[in-house]
């Protein structure tokens, strides 16, 4: 294919995309501070009333002293700004054109895959975002890449029937016994792009780290790894296709014309638990109609249990999202400490500080529902209550909400740089 065929292609696909693409032209995001629990209960008023396609609650209402992040349409502004004052509560634009910062983010991807696609290589850039099908091909090419160390797997399928992809990394014995493992998954929430790019990121410096570099040789010898890039691979691939903000799976409700579940309050764990999760199904954290209702969350649960029932002990398990920059253990659905907090809280204090060390970017560390909020159902506590897994974490990545879940490009390589620090300490942890 020639040149000028090939952006002809790209232009008329954009061009056709525009149509059905939702757009945030003159969004802003609005940051208020509850300083009062009568904030907090206003605040989540707010939320109960308007939180639909023009008023978006981004980062939750948390606790006393944090920011709440609210995206709103320009017919909305004036009115969200008007009840924010009737209620007391100060506020702030962070950011003046959503859309402007999409058009950002997306940007760079596309020009980067264009001039690929004409020099006709199999470069993979991760100092961009990919779409899933992208993804998914650089799954199967470092597999083939690094045959002694890597294997594809094939997790399950998602509703709208898309192979849910995995990588399984690090030497195996000669042996054959088995070594501890370390579960790494990311783009459970599709619109959190940074999730898949860091941990994509951070598997190629594993992988090309190995042989050559002493630490990663011997985390790899001594463990098994593995990677789910994109989780939601239903959401994720809507959020290039129609909506760049869309959170959830792309499941749909009967008795309602709202689409999708949180897969992260889908877990079979205090699954449904009245103030950690959602019922109503139009709402951003709508927990499903049961427990493992997606077929996601079903195919994950499966083939850990079967790696457990196999022999092996999966030592470590972080489910990477974005934004806040955070780094939390169980318990998410009560305020309750786990049995296992101080230990728990040791390894993240110590990974917390060898990720600040990089850049001085700082995370604040601590259990979930004390240092955010309440989350019933979630992949953490499942995976620590259910399944036995002792260091079980959330990480929040970059940044704190001066571009949330828009952060730019260029950002990617710092954020897996001090990232990648972090984990090192964890999985060493384990070894």
């Amino acid at each position: 294919m020639t040149l000028s065929i090939l952006l002809f292609t790209i232009i008329t696909f954009l061009a056709c995309s525009i149509a059905t693409h939702r757009r945030y032209d003159g969004y802003k995001l609005v940051r208020t501070i509850p300083d009062m629990d009568d904030d907090l209960d206003s605040l989540r008023i707010l939320k109960d009333m308007y939180e639909g396609e023009e008023v978006d609650f981004w980062n939750g209402i948390k606790r006393l002293g944090m920011p709440v992040d609210i995206a709103v349409s320009p017919q909305m502004e004036a009115t969200l700004i008007a009840l924010l004052e009737d209620f007391g509560l100060r506020s702030t634009i962070v950011i003046t054109d959503i859309q402007a910062l999409i058009d950002d983010q997306m940007r760079p991807s596309l020009s980067t895959r264009v001039k690929r696609d004409a020099d006709s290589t199999n470069e993979f850039d991760y100092n961009v975002y990919h779409p899933l099908g992208e993804i998914n091909n650089w799954v199967n090419d470092i597999a083939a890449e690094y045959p002694n160390i890597a294997t594809k797997i094939k997790i399950g399928a998602s509703y709208k029937k898309r192979n849910i992809l995995a990588l399984k990394i690090g030497r195996a014995f000669p042996t054959g016994d088995s070594k501890p493992v370390a579960w790494f998954q990311a783009g459970i929430h599709a619109r959190e792009w940074i999730s898949p790019a860091s941990i994509i990121f951070v598997t190629h410096k594993l992988l090309s780290g190995y042989g050559s570099d002493n630490e990663i040789t011997a985390l790899l010898d001594g463990l098994d790894i593995y990677i789910i890039p994109v989780l939601n691979v239903d959401g994720y691939a809507y959020t290039w296709t129609n909506d760049r903000l869309w959170r959830k799976t792309r499941s749909e409700n009967s008795d309602s014309m709202c689409v999708g579940v949180d897969a992260n309050r889908n877990y079979d764990l205090h699954w449904g638990d009245a103030d950690g999760a959602d019922v109503n199904p139009c709402n951003e954290t709508y927990r499903g109609t049961e427990a493992t209702s997606e077929e996601e969350i079903k195919a994950v649960t499966r083939y850990m249990q079967g790696v457990v029932d196999s022999g092996d002990t999966i030592r470590l398990f972080i489910d990477f999202h974005s934004y806040g920059q955070v780094w939390m253990a169980p318990w998410g659905y009560t305020e309750d400490p786990s049995d296992d907090f101080e230990d728990q809280n040791n390894l993240q204090a110590d990974a917390v500080e060898a990720l600040t060390a990089v850049h001085g970017t700082n995370y604040t560390y601590g259990q979930i529902s004390q240092t955010m909020y309440k989350a019933s159902g979630c992949s953490v506590d499942w995976a620590y209550g259910a399944l036995g897994v002792l260091y079980s974490y959330t990480i929040e990545l970059p940044d704190t909400g001066d571009f949330g879940f828009t952060l730019p490009p260029e950002r990617i390589e710092s954020t897996v740089t001090e990232l990648f620090e972090g984990l090192k300490v964890a999985l060493n942890h384990i070894l």
